[in-house]
């Protein structure tokens, strides 16, 4: 029952994914029960995940 999907399919849900996560990290970042610590590498993780969206939105994989 399980359906191939294309190339192009895979790319959109990476994509979303990958939006899914920033906003994720953006929420958490928030938090105010976070050290410096925590709140630095959250931000370095929302970069990465940005960095990879946009390899993939500019034709990477």
């Amino acid at each position: 029952m399980s359906k191939d999907l294309t190339p192009e399919e895979i790319k959109k849900m990476k994509i979303a994914r990958l939006r899914w996560l920033q906003k994720r990290y953006h929420q958490m970042d928030r938090d105010e029960k976070l050290n410096p610590h925590e709140r630095a590498h959250l931000g370095v993780r929302a970069i990465e995940a940005q960095m990879m969206r946009d390899k993939l939105e500019n034709g990477g994989l």
